[in-house]
């Protein structure tokens, strides 16, 4: 096993790491995993994306303002949703401390991801 990787305050505001990829074993289409860990920094935020797959979300640290196909909605460690297949989300840090989620999809060969940007939201960082 090994440790969750930490924020580096020195990198840029959204850091992401793979914790996990595993093919489909032969035969069973769908059944591949793909994990991982995003930090945000105060004021960070990613763009939003969309995949083919349902989407695992945990809160690990930190406070996040959390934007499913456009309604906002402030989720905290410990918290945990399921984003579904098609739906448009992004996530900001509007707290002082850094913020982390763990995310996990499964998929064959992998998720279809989606980007676009999104306009910067009243009140947020740069």
């Amino acid at each position: 096993m090994t440790a969750l990787p930490a924020p580096d305050p020195s990198a840029g505001p959204v850091q992401q790491a793979v914790l996990a990829a595993e093919p489909a074993p032969s035969g069973h289409p769908g059944y591949g995993l793909h994990a991982g860990v995003t930090h945000l920094l105060p004021g960070g935020s990613t763009p939003l994306i969309r995949h083919d797959v349902a989407e695992f979300v945990l809160v690990h640290d930190g406070v996040l303002d959390a934007e499913l196909d456009g309604a906002v909605r402030r989720v905290r460690r410990g918290d945990h949703f399921t984003v579904p297949a098609g739906c448009w989300h992004g996530f900001t840090n509007p707290g002082a401390e850094p913020a982390s989620m763990i995310f996990a999809f499964g998929g064959e060969p992998g998720p279809v991801t989606v980007r676009r940007d999104r306009p910067a939201r009243e009140g947020s960082l740069p």
